[in-house]
Protein backbone atom coordinates (compact mmCIF):
# COMPACT_ATOMS: atom_id res chain seq x y z
CA UNK A 1 0.00 0.00 0.00
CA UNK A 2 1.51 3.62 -1.14
CA UNK A 3 1.13 6.31 1.52
CA UNK A 4 -0.74 9.11 0.01
CA UNK A 5 1.70 11.62 0.05
CA UNK A 6 3.98 9.22 -2.46
CA UNK A 7 0.80 8.87 -4.57
CA UNK A 8 -0.11 11.97 -4.88
CA UNK A 9 3.52 12.91 -6.15
CA UNK A 10 3.51 10.03 -8.47
CA UNK A 11 0.23 11.30 -9.97
CA UNK A 12 2.12 14.88 -9.92
CA UNK A 13 5.47 13.93 -11.61
CA UNK A 14 3.03 11.58 -14.30
CA UNK A 15 1.38 14.77 -15.14
CA UNK A 16 4.04 16.88 -16.09
CA UNK A 17 4.96 13.63 -17.90
CA UNK A 18 2.45 13.72 -20.19
CA UNK A 19 2.31 17.24 -20.49
CA UNK A 20 6.17 17.40 -21.69
CA UNK A 21 5.32 14.06 -24.64
CA UNK A 22 2.12 16.74 -25.62
CA UNK A 23 4.69 19.90 -25.75
CA UNK A 24 7.15 17.47 -27.60
CA UNK A 25 4.11 16.07 -29.82
CA UNK A 26 3.02 19.73 -30.50
CA UNK A 27 6.70 20.50 -31.50
CA UNK A 28 6.72 17.67 -33.76
CA UNK A 29 3.52 18.31 -35.53
CA UNK A 30 3.99 21.96 -36.25
CA UNK A 31 7.62 21.21 -37.49
CA UNK A 32 5.99 18.63 -39.88
CA UNK A 33 3.79 21.87 -40.90
CA UNK A 34 6.61 24.08 -41.15
CA UNK A 35 8.87 24.03 -44.45
CA UNK A 36 12.16 22.60 -44.63
CA UNK A 37 14.19 25.96 -44.33
CA UNK A 38 12.39 27.41 -41.32
CA UNK A 39 13.07 23.79 -39.68
CA UNK A 40 16.40 24.41 -40.31
CA UNK A 41 16.53 27.61 -39.17
CA UNK A 42 15.31 26.82 -35.96
CA UNK A 43 17.79 23.82 -35.59
CA UNK A 44 20.70 26.76 -36.18
CA UNK A 45 19.10 28.89 -33.36
CA UNK A 46 19.12 25.68 -31.55
CA UNK A 47 22.69 25.02 -31.81
CA UNK A 48 23.90 28.71 -31.04
CA UNK A 49 21.73 29.01 -28.34
CA UNK A 50 23.15 28.39 -24.59
CA UNK A 51 22.43 25.49 -23.00
CA UNK A 52 21.52 27.05 -20.30
CA UNK A 53 17.91 27.83 -20.49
Amino acid sequence: MLHMGETWSRAINLKLDIKQRRKDLEEALHNIKTPEADIQQQVQRQIWTPACN
